[in-house]
């Protein structure tokens, strides 16, 4: 989300209007897969996103956010989200830096939604968490994502000292990302009835 009032920029970021980077986008650009708003990241809820005018995200993979087709006539693309800035590549960044220049741009996620941000003191105590849980041995590099519950809990796990395997050993966790790819895959179109 953009603060105009603090000039800063925070995500889940929606980006409104087709045109990015100069080029007009479709729904031809999506090339990454299609998922509804619904599923698993996003967690979604459609009349308050868009104006319950956009039921799929899909990924353009060079820059790492989703299109957000128009429901009715898919072609037409609405707008841009950005779920999570980890996903961002190079040219993400860049496009977002030249859409806010003069922003201050923190590329941690802030919310679990566009509809709902910390406030003040939720993100002051965020912040607090994460410095608590990297200070320790063996914690969660990876942690942007993590809402104050999750962080809470990973906060009382390290201060148990049960963070370590049997042999003693602190326990590595690792949080991996997916790697898109595109395939070529025939399709068979059959006109008629």
């Amino acid at each position: 989300m953009y603060d105009r009032m603090t000039n800063e920029l925070t995500f889940p970021h929606i980006i409104l209007g087709d045109t990015i980077n100069g080029k007009k986008h479709t729904f031809n650009s999506i090339n990454g897969g299609i998922k509804m708003i619904s599923d698993s990241p996003f967690h979604l809820i459609r009349d308050l996103f868009f104006g319950g005018n956009v039921i799929h995200l899909g990924l353009i993979s060079e820059y790492g956010f989703y299109a957000c087709p128009y429901y009715d006539s898919e072609i037409k693309i609405v707008g841009f989200y950005i779920h999570d800035p980890a996903y961002l590549t190079p040219l993400g960044k860049k496009i977002i830096e030249n859409l806010y220049p003069n922003a201050k741009i923190y590329y941690s996620a802030v919310s679990v939604s566009p509809d709902r941000t910390f406030t003040a003191e939720e993100l002051e105590h965020k912040k607090e968490l994460v410095e608590e849980i990297q200070k320790c041995e063996g914690a969660i590099q990876t942690v942007d994502g993590l809402n104050l519950e999750e962080l809470e809990g990973l906060v009382k796990v390290v201060k148990s000292g049960r963070q370590k395997d049997s042999a003693g050993n602190p326990v590595k966790v690792s949080v991996e990302r997916p790697v898109t790819s595109v395939d070529d895959v025939p399709v068979l179109i059959k006109k008629g009835r």
